[in-house]
């Protein structure tokens, strides 16, 4: 059966893990991007509750609040239209209409996919919806994939350790940014923590790290 591949990132209210901003892009076996998908939750923006919350959280409110570059990006889109404000009920059948759509087996893929998976399900159990994921939905951690390909070599190692990109334990660093800092060469990249860049460079990770697999005849 043909597969679609669904990389999504999620941005939650950190104490509560309330998901406010979702995004995801719907590729193809090779990487291509069939469509994409990014909102904020209504449920969290528009409810005294969430906004209690959001006030609460100072890296959430900071994005949406205090004026900064990051949060004049988070506004304009919502005032220009270009990111909707939906209920998670409506997020859900959007995501839920994917396999459908595509006549596909979707493969639902995240940066420690655990985290997103834990927040999405409780979630959807907050409103009411059950499991957020149908049964035929199955799951691929990119960080796991990167780390048995990107950051499995000798290479990867040394620019890491050249680079301070170590812990105070000495374990290398394997986060997102800092696998992407060493495909783009770009020691200065920094995450913009929106969910659609970030479901971007996750995809170029993710399908990075199947390129290697699939050259050393790693099952993937």
């Amino acid at each position: 059966m043909r597969r679609v591949f669904v990389i999504c990132d999620t941005e939650t209210i950190c104490d509560a893990r309330l998901v406010w901003d979702i995004a995801w892009l719907v590729c193809d076996s090779k990487g291509n991007v069939l469509e994409s998908f990014n909102a904020c939750v209504a449920d969290v923006l528009t409810s005294p509750f969430g906004r209690k919350l959001v006030a609460r959280d100072g890296f959430t409110s900071r994005k949406l609040s205090d004026g900064t570059r990051k949060s004049d990006w988070y506004l304009s889109q919502i005032d220009a239209n270009n990111m909707p404000v939906m209920s998670f009920a409506d997020i859900k059948s959007a995501f839920d209409a994917i396999g459908q759509r595509y006549h596909a087996q979707v493969v639902f893929c995240a940066y420690n996919a655990d985290f997103d998976i834990r927040a999405l399900n409780d979630n959807s159990d907050t409103y009411g919806l059950g499991s957020f994921f149908g049964s035929k939905v199955i799951t691929c951690d990119i960080w796991h994939t990167a780390l048995d390909t990107i950051c499995n070599s000798n290479r990867f190692v040394a620019w890491a350790i050249a680079n301070g990109y170590t812990s105070d334990k000495g374990n290398i660093r394997t986060s997102a940014e800092t696998v992407y800092r060493y495909m783009c060469g770009d020691i200065n990249f920094e995450e913009r923590h929106t969910a659609l860049a970030d479901c971007e460079i996750e995809r170029e990770i993710l399908f990075k790290a199947r390129e290697i697999a699939h050259d050393k005849g790693i099952r993937n």
